[in-house]
């Protein structure tokens, strides 16, 4: 007997553990651990048996900010619950998924005026995140997982009407490689690098 086999997921079954975490990660994308499991009402041993589940089935992905680890939904979660998915043109989830933490964190100051993804040039390229201060200061913050484009992203915003660039980074560890990397090839003085803080 011959029979075929695929690669395809299991469904996620919205009553159990994992779909409960993992719809819980669409809806509040931006919380710790300890919330989840207070939230969820599930002890640490089931909550890392339904986060190992998910994980294993391509519903979550797992990111480590700083001492913050979160849980980041898939484009296959948000399809499963039929939630538009906000990173759908993002080539990078992680990515897009830190662009988000960080403009959340930036509309907390009500002073600031917040945008993602804003076009610059003609060629298609954008910011991750722009902000317009009360005195009408422009800021421009990349998020940087790597030290990959880091001069690209500089080049882009060479003679634009940002006053600084800061280089948003999920740890210390990525910031003082940004800093480096920077310092050894670029002279420009307004590039600063910051660590990503949880929020």
């Amino acid at each position: 007997i011959i029979t075929n086999q695929t690669d395809e997921k299991p469904a996620l079954d919205i009553t159990s553990h994992a779909g409960k975490l993992t719809l819980d990660c669409i809806h509040y994308p931006f919380d710790k651990v300890r919330d989840r499991i207070s939230r969820l009402n599930f002890s640490g041993r089931i909550y890392e048996t339904a986060k190992t589940e998910a994980q294993q089935n391509g519903y979550i992905t797992a990111s480590s900010s700083g001492k913050s680890v979160y849980l980041i939904p898939t484009r296959t979660a948000y399809e499963e619950f039929n939630f538009p998915c906000p990173y759908d043109r993002s080539t990078s989830v992680e990515h897009a998924f830190y662009v988000q933490l960080a403009a959340n964190a930036l509309k907390h100051n009500s002073s600031l005026k917040v945008q993602t993804e804003t076009p610059i040039g003609s060629k298609g390229a954008t910011i991750d995140i722009t902000t317009i201060g009360p005195s009408g200061v422009m800021t421009a913050y990349e998020v940087t997982l790597s030290t990959s484009n880091l001069l690209s992203n500089a080049a882009k915003l060479q003679d634009t009407a940002y006053e600084k660039i800061i280089w948003l980074c999920r740890d210390a560890a990525t910031a003082k490689a940004v800093k480096a990397y920077l310092n050894k090839s670029t002279s420009r003085s307004e590039e600063h690098t910051s660590e990503l803080q949880s929020h």
